[in-house]
């Protein structure tokens, strides 16, 4: 899977287990409120900067900023539209997609 910000493609290379919620039940194609479970991407530079430097700073910056994003199948097909959530930065960054 890919997952493209903007124009460029976060450092991932692994795959994305999505939960595809159903909001109304009568209509199978309306959905809301997509998410993945949590995931993890290298703390590349690349990775830093698509995500705006998500650090916490002297000017009280969240860590917890979504950023939109796609989800692209390998073929660059897009699967899901949402964001990305940082849920932890440790060694590596922790992630959730919500559609």
């Amino acid at each position: 899977m890919l997952i493209k910000i903007g124009n460029s493609y976060l450092d991932f290379n692994d795959s994305i287990e999505i939960e595809k919620q159903i909001k109304l039940f009568e209509d199978m194609e309306t959905t809301d409120g997509d998410f993945s479970y949590q995931f993890t991407a290298p703390l590349t530079a690349n990775n830093i900067n698509l995500l705006q430097n998500p650090f916490p700073d002297n000017s009280s910056k969240t860590v917890y900023e979504k950023t939109d994003c796609s989800i692209l199948d390998d073929e660059g097909n897009q699967l899901y539209f949402g964001s990305l959530r940082i849920e932890r930065i440790t060694d590596e960054f922790e992630l959730s997609f919500f559609g």
